[in-house]
This record gives structure tokens, C-alpha cells and sequence, in this order.
């Protein structure tokens, strides 16, 4: 699982985890996005809290990404170009994105962005961030297909 925590002192922060479970149908891993909203701010410690938005619907979300998703994010962190997707069920309508930002001239930053039903989530990510969610993405993808490969057939 990876943890990213962006607070800040507006109270406009959002924090994402990047976690895997195993699908119960078919036994293989399952990419999911949690993202949940900043709640508060100390100003003394200069620190931020999330804990309070846990499981509050209109301050938090998971969003699972598919196996192509799972490539397409992959892609996107290596050759650094966008990548959107578009998720429907039931009433839920989100969107998912992950977009370029330029920090310097040197620093190649992204912008992970999800508005689920109008409920807007927005975290940057370093370069160092984005290479870490990159590798963890590509090792879910290994570990499925090393799996499902039946290596007694060659």
C-alpha cells in the first residue's frame, strides 16, 4: 500500500492510497485508488488531519482500477502524458485523471485528480511519488500474470 498526505494550511488538502486486494471471483489482485479529503489543520504543529472524512461519503472515495486502467496509469508515469478515465455505476459518475504539471524546469510533477458526483479530489505528485506508484502498479500487473501463467505447457 502506498499513503500519500497532502495537508495544507488553507484546509484544501487530500490525501490517496494505492492499495491492491484479492478478487474473491477470479483470485487476482485489484488495483484501488482511496482518496479522502483534508478534515482540519494545525497551525502550531503545521500539520494536517484526515481521520475525521474516513467514510464520510461527500469527503472520501475508492475507486478500482481495471487491468488496462492499470496500464494506461503506467504508461502515463513513464512517458509523462495524460491519462483520464471515465467510471459508471448505478448513480455513481466519476472521473479520474492524471495530468502533467511542470514543477520547474527540471521537476516533472503529475496531478492526480477524481471528481466523483460533483466531489472534487486534487493531489500532486512528485516525480518520486509517481515512480514509486509506477513500480507498485507494475509489480500488481507481474504478479497477476505470473499467476495465470501455466508454466508446465512450455
Amino acid at each position: 500500500m502506498i499513503h500519500i498526505y497532502k495537508p495544507n494550511s488553507k484546509n484544501t488538502g487530500c490525501a490517496a492510497s494505492f492499495y491492491c486486494n484479492t478478487s474473491p471471483k477470479t483470485g487476482e489482485l485489484v488495483v484501488f485508488i482511496s482518496v479522502i479529503q483534508q478534515h482540519s489543520w494545525n497551525g502550531e504543529k503545521r500539520t494536517g488531519s484526515f481521520q475525521e472524512n474516513k467514510g464520510n461519503p461527500e469527503k472520501s472515495a475508492n475507486i478500482k482500477l481495471n487491468q488496462f486502467e492499470v496500464g494506461e496509469f503506467i504508461n502515463s508515469i513513464r512517458t509523462y502524458r495524460e491519462f483520464s478515465a471515465f467510471h459508471s455505476f448505478g448513480e455513481d459518475k466519476t472521473q479520474i485523471a492524471l495530468t502533467n504539471w511542470k514543477k520547474s524546469e527540471n521537476e516533472k510533477w503529475f496531478g492526480l485528480s477524481l471528481n466523483r458526483n460533483g466531489i472534487k479530489y486534487k493531489l500532486p505528485i512528485t516525480s518520486g511519488e509517481a515512480e514509486t506508484i509506477k513500480v507498485f502498479l507494475e509489480g500488481v500487473l507481474l504478479k497477476n500474470y505470473d499467476k495465470s501463467y501455466d508454466y508446465k505447457k512450455d
